[in-house]
C-alpha cells in the first residue's frame, strides 16, 4: 500500500468527498426532477371533468338552445300554414258573414294550440278578405305569428315573425244570410 503524506492524504480525501458530494448533488437533482414530474402528472389528474363541464357550458348548451328555437319556429310555420288555409276555407264555407271572421279566428287559433304554441288576442293576427260578396270568388287569409325564442324571448331581437297566406274558393251557390 502506498503511503501518502498527510497533506496529500487530506487533499485526496477532500477531492473524494467533493466528487461524492457532486455525485450526490446530481442524484438529488435527478430525484427532485422526478418528484416534480410526478407532481405535474398528479396536478393534471382530475382536469378532464372540469374541461368537459367547460365544453358543455360553452358549446352544447347554446347548440341545444338554437335547436329549441329552430323547432319552435318550424312549429309556428306549420301552424301558420295550416291556420291560413283552414281559416280561408272556413270563411268561404260560412253561411253568415257576421260570424265568418270569428269562425276563421277560432279556426286559426286552434291550429296554433294544436302545435303547443301560446295564443293571445294579438298573436296570431289574422286578416281574411274577399272581393265584393264573396260568392264565386277567392277568399284570402293572411296569418302572422311572432315566435319568442326560448330563454331569449325578453330580448326584442329574439323574436321571429312567421307569415302565411291561404286561399279558398267560395262557392257560387252557397246560401248566405
Amino acid at each position: 500500500m502506498i503511503r501518502l503524506r498527510p497533506d496529500r492524504l487530506a487533499r485526496q480525501e477532500c477531492l473524494t468527498r467533493l466528487k461524492h458530494e457532486e455525485r450526490q448533488t446530481h442524484l438529488d437533482r435527478l430525484a427532485r426532477q422526478n418528484c416534480l414530474a410526478r407532481l405535474d402528472r398528479n396536478h393534471e389528474a382530475g382536469n378532464a371533468p372540469v374541461e368537459f363541464i367547460g365544453v358543455v357550458i360553452a358549446v352544447i348548451i347554446p347548440v341545444l338552445m338554437i335547436l329549441a328555437g329552430v323547432s319552435q319556429v318550424q312549429a309556428a310555420r306549420l301552424a301558420a300554414e295550416s291556420a291560413a288555409s283552414e281559416s280561408a276555407r272556413m270563411y268561404a264555407l260560412s253561411r253568415d258573414f257576421g260570424s265568418a271572421g270569428e269562425i276563421a279566428q277560432r279556426t286559426a287559433t286552434l291550429a296554433f294550440v294544436d302545435q303547443g304554441l301560446s295564443t293571445s288576442s294579438s298573436n296570431p293576427r289574422i286578416e281574411v278578405s274577399c272581393p265584393r260578396t264573396c260568392a264565386g270568388e277567392m277568399v284570402t287569409s293572411r296569418v302572422r305569428y311572432t315566435v319568442k325564442l326560448p330563454l331569449l324571448g325578453w330580448l326584442p331581437v329574439a323574436r321571429v315573425s312567421v307569415n302565411a297566406v291561404g286561399t279558398s274558393y267560395s262557392g257560387q251557390y252557397v246560401e248566405r244570410n
